[in-house]
């Protein structure tokens, strides 16, 4: 990507600083290797995105204006805004991890895949599928051409919305669990008095682990491959028996 030097300079002076680093020597150790390879994540992934952001803000006029009445570069004009941003969002995120984790893992539970199921909807549609539900669901090929050892990418439209469907089924198990949590939480900080002795309170942490895997890491996949697909298969094993 071509960095701009007038409303992309902090974004340019990032990717050029991990080039540096990647290239050092040093780096071409094995231990090093996974903090390598998450440099080269974030100059491919985050950087580029960042560019995108420092590119408008940097391009907007009042914003500019702003940075000529005070005698600033844009690149520090945009620097200090970035770290305004990201310590009000750290300090938000800490206020909900302290007082409202089940609001907080709400949210995470929510933004990522609901953003993605919402692309999902309005980028293509059901009808478009090549099969229609019928041949689909009497089809006994929709159950054998999922093996457990496969690791299939998604393929259409219906396996997309299959998976997402068994995210929110996974989510729903949570949520249902949560009242309880909640409720013994209450009990457990009047009990013991502080957090950490709260035996309720890592739910919380380990819901926000399994999200993540379920709705940003692909675990929605994984889990109907190896837990949806295998139940299926013995119901239908099980009715052709006493079809027979």
């Amino acid at each position: 990507m071509n960095y701009s030097d007038d409303t992309q300079a902090i974004s340019k002076i990032l990717s050029v600083s991990i080039d540096h680093v990647v290239a050092n020597p040093n780096f071409a150790k094995p231990s090093l290797e996974a903090f390598r390879n998450f440099l080269l994540s974030l100059q491919q992934s985050f950087i580029p995105k960042l560019a995108k952001i420092e590119h408008k803000i940097c391009s907007n006029v009042t914003f500019s204006q702003l940075c000529e009445k005070i005698n600033c570069p844009k690149k520090y004009g945009f620097l200090s805004l970035l770290a305004i941003s990201l310590f009000s969002v750290s300090s938000y995120t800490r206020y909900l991890w302290s007082k409202r984790p089940r609001l907080l893992s709400d949210v995470l539970a929510l933004a990522g895949p609901g953003a993605s199921c919402l692309k999902l909807i309005y980028s293509e549609s059901l009808s478009n599928a090549s099969l229609t539900d019928d041949e689909e669901y009497s089809s006994s090929n929709y159950l054998n051409n999922y093996n457990n050892n496969n690791n299939k990418e998604v393929i259409s439209t219906k396996d997309k919305y299959k998976y997402w469907v068994v995210y929110w089924l996974f989510y729903g198990v949570f949520h249902i669990t949560d009242n309880m949590v909640s409720a013994n939480t209450q009990k457990a900080l009047k009990k013991y008095g502080n957090k950490s002795s709260n035996p309720y309170w890592y739910y919380w942490l380990l819901k926000i682990i399994s999200i993540y895997w379920a709705g940003y890491n692909n675990g929605n996949i994984t889990l109907y491959q190896k837990a949806v697909i295998p139940c299926l298969r013995k119901y239908y094993e099980l009715s052709t028996k006493k079809q027979n």
